[in-house]
């Protein structure tokens, strides 16, 4: 039920934004954060991590086609690993806003990272080839939510993340399942799913 529900909203938030009345550009609509790119401050990764992947650099890639998932159950996280993994969620959006490969790479386990580049060809060009910059503000990533962020038993935290990316299918909001593993005190994200049609 707490899923179907979160889908509702999603797609009531897909209704919200294409109406006229909050159709201008660059005008937020409620519920809706965008990381402000200069919040990117994490230590980037080095660049030998993209030379060393094997991911093809292809601009303009179509994006992974979303599977199908099941949200895991677990014991509600306490106040301050919730405040820590939406840190790493705002992180994430801001070095995605900022156009800072290298920095949204720093947030991942290797394996996650490796997987990230595999949904993002478009990110796997080297940096001696193009200067990290923000995007546009109209394609700047939104967050339009964090939620159920949960302790699983094999030690990782799972959270539901609503996200407004103008770049990716489909048109408006689209849940995202994060999963995070804390390693030597930071929390990474070591895993991610996109939901089908947001079933």
């Amino acid at each position: 039920m707490r899923r179907l529900a979160l889908v509702f909203m999603a797609l009531a938030l897909v209704a919200i934004a294409n109406s006229p009345a909050l159709a201008q550009e660059g005008t937020p609509f409620a519920g809706r954060e965008v990381p402000d790119p200069s919040l990117c401050t994490v230590n980037p990764r080095s660049p030998d991590f993209l030379m060393q992947t094997p991911v093809a650099a292809t601009p303009g890639a179509t994006p992974a086609t979303p599977q199908a998932a099941v949200e895991p159950t677990g014991n509600p996280a306490d106040a301050a690993t919730t405040s820590a993994i939406s840190d790493v969620v705002r992180q994430l959006y801001a070095c995605l806003n900022a156009g800072d490969t290298l920095r949204v790479l720093a947030l991942f386990t290797d394996p996650a990272a490796t997987k990230f580049l595999a949904s993002r060809p478009d990110l796997a060009i080297p940096p001696a080839n193009a200067t990290p910059g923000p995007s546009p503000l109209e394609a700047q990533i939104a967050i339009v939510s964090i939620d159920d962020v949960t302790m699983l038993s094999d030690g990782r935290v799972f959270a539901l993340v609503t996200q407004d990316d103008p770049t990716r299918p489909p048109d408006g909001p689209e849940p995202v399942f994060f999963y995070f593993t804390n390693q030597n005190g930071q929390w990474l994200i070591d895993d991610f799913q996109f939901l089908a049609g947001g079933s």
